[in-house]
């Protein structure tokens, strides 16, 4: 298991390293990761893969669902047609995080004899062993998706029974480092919002007040992203 056998016609067709991280947070600062999965590349042509390519338009994208990775979807449709001889990514979270997508991709790879490999070894989908193999990653994956999904979620209810869980405070409240809520120390926001209230109060309607803003050209403090103020 991991070690199937790759023949000259693997060898003629193309190579695809596949390359994905969840988050453009890790694409920014988890470059370990992303270097270790370039590093494929090398890999394939060690093999003696001579066509070598890269998919990494879904850097930055959840491996969740693939209808919002065109990479993904290239990679599958290039299998369809008869035109790589293997797949390589780091792990299979790499590829998908649910099995749906993940099957769909071993089946075609079965189909079309093109073996998939990842930091383990090389497998071929339509090799029974292989196939029980790769399931139990892609299985592995998805519940561990569901275990960190749970985690934090246990982990906000917990925040939330402190009394302590803010996801995005309103714009005039800042969050001091002691994790209390006070007012925006800047006396402009202090001053705007005050003067919003007042207004309702006077025109007794939302849209009025709006337009009343609109006309008079008075700029309104926004929520540029979070931010902790210091005493």
């Amino acid at each position: 298991m991991g070690n199937a056998t790759i023949k000259e016609i693997h060898l003629s067709r193309i190579a695809y390293v596949y390359i994905r991280q969840s988050t453009q947070y890790q694409t920014e600062h988890n470059l370990e990761s992303q270097r270790r999965q370039y590093q494929l590349v090398e890999k394939a042509k060690a093999m003696g893969f001579r066509d070598v390519r890269v998919i990494d338009e879904d850097l930055g994208l959840s491996g969740g669902l693939s209808s919002d990775r065109s990479g993904f979807k290239r990679l599958v449709a290039e299998v369809s047609l008869n035109k790589v001889g293997i797949v390589l990514g780091l792990e299979v979270s790499r590829f998908a995080r649910n099995n749906r997508d993940w099957y769909h991709l071993i089946d075609l790879c079965a189909l079309f004899d093109t073996l998939i490999a990842d930091q383990d070894g090389v497998y071929h989908p339509g090799n029974p062993n292989d196939r029980m193999v790769l399931g139990l990653k892609g299985t592995m994956s998805e519940v561990e998706i569901n275990l960190l999904k749970n985690r934090m979620l246990e982990g906000a209810k917990n925040k939330a029974k402190r009394g302590e869980l803010i996801y995005r405070l309103p714009v005039g409240l800042v969050k001091t480092e002691d994790n209390k809520i006070e007012k925006d120390p800047d006396l402009r926001v202090q001053k705007t919002i005050k003067q919003v209230f007042l207004k309702f109060r006077e025109c007794h309607s939302v849209r009025q007040t709006f337009l009343w803003f609109l006309q008079e050209k008075v700029s309104f403090p926004f929520y540029a992203g979070a931010y902790v103020y210091g005493r």
